[in-house]
C-alpha cells in the first residue's frame, strides 16, 4: 500500500490533534480532583476547628 505525503502530514496532524484534546482532558480531571480535594480538606478544617471551639468553651468538664 502507497500512501501520499499528503495523507501522512494529515493523519500526523490529526493524531496530534487526538493527544492533545487527551491531554487537555486529562489536565482538567486533575484540577478537578485537585479542587476538591482542597474543598474537602477545609471542610475538615472547618469542622475540626468548630469541634475545639466548643471543647475549649465548654465550662463543666465533669457534665
Amino acid at each position: 500500500m502507497v500512501t501520499k505525503p499528503e495523507n501522512l502530514m494529515q493523519m500526523q496532524a490529526d493524531a496530534l490533534a487526538a493527544s492533545q484534546q487527551a491531554a487537555a482532558k486529562t489536565l482538567e480531571g486533575w484540577q478537578k480532583l485537585a479542587a476538591l480535594n482542597l474543598q474537602t480538606a477545609r471542610a475538615s478544617l472547618e469542622q475540626s476547628s468548630e469541634q475545639i471551639n466548643a471543647l475549649l468553651a465548654a465550662r463543666d468538664t465533669k457534665a
